[in-house]
């Protein structure tokens, strides 16, 4: 399952949600203070995939590749 790690109010992390949403893909909120150890993430929202890998910020390219 991915996983979105958000902060409050964060506009990117808002838009990530709506495309995983559009795109049919289910995914799980958490807050961003719950990161696992391990990504080293400059922005919001960090995206983890099913498979492990991550990015961060709204990249509407990745979401649609791992859709």
């Amino acid at each position: 399952m991915t996983t979105v790690y958000t902060l409050h109010g964060c506009q990117p992390c808002a838009a990530t949600k709506r495309k995983l949403t559009a795109l049919g893909v289910a995914f799980t909120e958490r807050p961003a203070s719950d990161l696992p150890a391990g990504i080293d993430a400059t922005q919001a929202p960090v995206v983890v995939l099913a498979d492990g890998t991550w990015f961060d910020g709204y990249r509407p390219d990745k979401l649609e590749a791992a859709a």
